[in-house]
């Protein structure tokens, strides 16, 4: 059923800095939006960097909407000529906005498109909305995360990114990051990240991922899902499942599956778990779809393939992962970490532990849900119920919302 529009918004600009065929979070959340958009009859057009375009076209990827990018190179001249890039976004915007038709622009990342956002705002007053995804907004000096840890960068963010008309907090931990930046708290919306259930839950693999990998077909499955990154901390599961080792805990084995993940093989060689633990980067995009699905048939297989699903992130704004696993019926160990604490409400839809330096609390519970099958299923049941609030079929509809109460307040504005 199409949502009923009170003022023209049929062309919403998506504009971010980051895209297909990179296969994040944020860039299969983009996406999937744009899709699901297309389907209430909006036409969504993305507006990202040349190098994304291009390597979009080299891949010859079949989208369903069109994706324009900014000129070679062009957003990394924000840091050493800040003026002249604000300057010449404010022209380039302009330019889209009359070529394109575009109603309203809605940005993914705080830093640089909520900073181009705001300065092209302070210009022309044309309204925006901003989703900020996690390295843009949060800070965690002990792991040198964070865009803003750069004193340029944090300062035209909080010059610029004030000027959105609406801001999109994926979890309570990102709207913190927003009251930080003295935000105001009623342009504020907590809209979680979504999947495409049904396509998820429609998966079948016709050969287990584990058979591929060579693991005992009769092994209790562990899975961890991300790119390679410090603040992802994969070492604590390899940790943990050394203590699994000494304890004499057999018939498991664990995933470590994303983007570069093979840089852990010379530890998990160094631990002798190459018997246990299996590194495994799929492909993002799957050849025979006609249309782009994401995530990836590669990527879904190894959910299907597995028994339980581990975060042990340091940090996260939200962490897509958990619930593409929870859609599956994974029971989800998650790190008690920013980001991690909203989606699964601290312990109440999942297996909360606290990191710590030896593994011991995430080894604890890999061994319990390992062992105990009414505890296994327990959590299972609460994967399958809290997924169901994270469907794009609904969550597109608040986006919808959201964008015709700003066409509308902007053109009473006008008249006015």
């Amino acid at each position: 059923m199409k949502i009923k529009k009170t003022i023209n918004a049929d062309k919403i600009g998506l504009l971010s800095s980051s895209f297909l065929p990179n296969c994040g979070g944020a860039e299969i959340g983009l996406h999937n939006l744009a899709v699901n958009l297309i389907k209430y009859g909006y036409e969504p057009i993305v507006f990202t960097s040349w190098l994304h375009k291009n390597k979009l076209e080299k891949e010859a990827w079949n989208l369903p909407y069109k994706v324009v990018s900014f000129p070679p190179k062009f957003l990394t001249m924000i840091e050493k000529y800040p003026k002249t890039f604000l300057y010449l976004n404010y022209l380039l915007l302009n330019y889209w906005k009359s070529k394109y038709d575009i109603s309203i622009w809605h940005g993914v990342f705080s830093f640089p498109i909520g900073v181009i956002l705001g300065y092209n705002y302070s210009k022309v007053k044309f309204p925006f909305l901003i989703r900020a995804v996690g390295e843009d907004i949060q800070i965690s000096r002990s792991i040198n995360y964070g865009m803003r840890i750069n004193p340029i960068v944090n300062k035209l963010t909080k010059t610029f990114l004030v000027n959105a008309t609406t801001f999109i907090a994926s979890t309570k931990t990102v709207l913190k990051e927003y009251k930080k930046l003295k935000i105001d708290l009623e342009k504020i919306k907590l809209i979680p990240n979504g999947i495409s259930l049904s396509y998820l839950q429609n998966f079948k693999d016709k050969k287990l991922l584990k058979y591929d990998l060579g693991i005992n077909c009769n092994d209790f499955v562990f899975l961890c899902f991300g790119r390679y990154h410090r603040k992802k901390n994969f070492s604590s599961v390899l940790k943990a499942a050394v203590l699994l080792k000494k304890q004499k805990i057999k018939n498991f084995s664990i995933i470590i599956g994303g983007k570069d993940v093979s840089y852990l093989k010379e530890e998990v060689k160094k631990l002798n778990l190459l018997d246990t633990v299996y590194l495994y980067e799929p492909n993002t995009k799957s050849k025979e779809d006609k249309l782009i699905n994401l995530p990836s048939t590669d990527v879904l297989r190894a959910y299907y393939s597995s028994d339980c699903f581990v975060m042990p992130s340091k940090i996260e704004t939200f962490g897509i992962v958990t619930i593409e696993a929870m859609a599956f019926g994974l029971p989800v160990i998650i790190s008690k970490a920013p980001g991690n604490i909203d989606v699964i409400r601290n312990g109440r839809d999942g297996i909360m532990y606290d990191n710590d330096a030896h593994s011991k609390n995430l080894a604890f519970y890999m061994k319990k849900i390992l062992i105990d099958k009414n505890f296994y299923n327990e959590y299972k049941k609460k994967s399958l119920i809290r997924v169901k609030k994270f469907d794009w079929a609904n969550l597109v509809k608040e986006y919808l919302v959201i964008y015709e109460d700003i066409v509308k307040k902007n053109y009473n504005r006008k008249l006015n």
